[in-house]
């Protein structure tokens, strides 16, 4: 596995998270012919799926990239592992689902498909062989630990508020689903900022029953 510094982690997840929502705004383009949130951050141009994506990848297939088909393959099982555990991880946390494969061809259990899995593959092929050598070079001729420290720092506080405004937005969804009692959002993320940044976000009551939140907090 190959030894990233702090310099480099942090630099990458900023750098390859804003890439991840520029690639998922681009292909929702493409395939639902509209643009919506791809967001991740409740702050910011950043899809952080996608950074910390990027750095498993790159630490785990740069020292093989002497073959292209190990770097493709390594993608697909990295890349699959990696999206099925962290839908399993947001839903366990927040009875939510950010994306569901249900409907795709040869998915596991929603959170995956054969899809994503080659398409991971391929994208690990792009990054490593032709992205970042450019970026790695650009990362490595500007190095401060000023600016590392103050990344870190906004990327973390960005990460504590996500966190907080998603509990709360699925907490809201679960109280007025279940319940049918009216709940009160706080002033600053709002029910309509969160139908803005997570529109598909989806309340999950079991496997069978879910419901996109921005219906249930209309």
């Amino acid at each position: 596995m190959k030894k990233l510094t702090f310099h480099q982690l942090v630099w990458y997840f900023f750098i390859y998270s804003i890439f991840g929502m520029l690639l998922e705004n681009i292909f929702c383009l493409i395939t639902q012919h509209k643009l919506e949130s791809r967001m991740g951050f409740v702050i910011g141009p950043f899809c952080p799926i996608y950074g910390l994506g990027a750095i498993l990848l790159i630490a785990f297939l740069t020292l093989n990239k002497d073959k292209w088909y190990k770097v493709f393959l390594g993608g697909i099982v990295i890349g699959a592992s990696y999206e099925y555990l962290s839908s399993f991880v947001l839903q366990a946390l927040y009875s939510i689902k950010f994306w569901d494969y249900s409907k795709n061809f040869l998915n596991i259990n929603g959170r995956t498909c054969f899809f994503f899995a080659l398409s991971w593959g391929i994208i690990s092929v792009l990054l490593i062989y032709i992205i970042n050598p450019y970026i790695e070079k650009i990362v490595d001729r500007n190095k401060s630990k000023s600016i590392d420290c103050i990344i870190f720092i906004f990327m973390l506080i960005n990460c504590i508020m996500t966190y907080f405004a998603i509990d709360s937005y699925a907490k809201r969804a679960e109280v007025e689903y279940k319940y049918q009692i009216k709940t009160e959002a706080n002033n600053i993320f709002t029910n309509e900022v969160m139908k803005f940044i997570f529109p598909n976000m989806r309340y999950v009551e079991d496997k069978n029953n879910e419901v996109l939140i921005s219906e249930i907090l209309k």
